[in-house]
């Protein structure tokens, strides 16, 4: 299942498996495209999954389309899907994470060859949980990073 979902989308999709009869530490049994986050088979949950572990929910929910920032500042786009056993007992993880970080930049240089006015200023969103928050901070750092810059205007001689 994993390497035809990574092939469907290509080599910036990775798609990891976790055992998790397993330490969390070294929960990740299988993975394909290893190389967008940087980790292999024997490494760890991500920070999503260690914090579903630490709420002991017997019936955790799937974690679908959010957003991640590597150490390397890649963004992915990310689900994380619970498999459950015969019982109904978790037994595995399915996760896909999308590097999406090159897309950012298309859709902000897009942006700038059709947009015709200054953008306005934003009203500030209320945040309402720190899921909200962690999500605003990020997509506020893709900005920034994102940005294309102008070209410099050449003084007249």
């Amino acid at each position: 299942m994993a390497a035809g979902i990574a092939a469907q989308f290509g080599s910036s999709c990775e798609v990891v498996i976790h055992d998790l009869s397993r330490n969390p530490d070294h929960s990740i049994v299988h993975i394909v495209n290893g190389h967008v986050s940087g980790r292999k088979v024997g490494d760890g949950a991500s920070h999503v999954v260690m914090e579903q572990f630490k709420t002991n929910d017997p019936q955790p929910r799937d974690h679908l389309s959010y957003l991640m920032k590597t150490p390397d500042g890649k963004i992915l786009k990310s689900s994380t899907v619970y498999i459950r056993g015969g019982k109904g007992k978790v037994s595995a993880i399915l996760a896909i994470n999308y590097d999406i970080s090159a897309l950012l930049m298309v859709e902000s240089a897009i942006h700038g060859l059709v947009s015709t006015e200054e953008p306005q200023p934003a009203e500030p969103e209320k945040i309402v949980n720190i899921n909200d928050l962690l999500e605003e901070l990020i997509l506020q750092s893709v900005a920034l990073v994102v940005q294309v810059p102008r070209p410099r205007k050449r003084a007249s001689s």
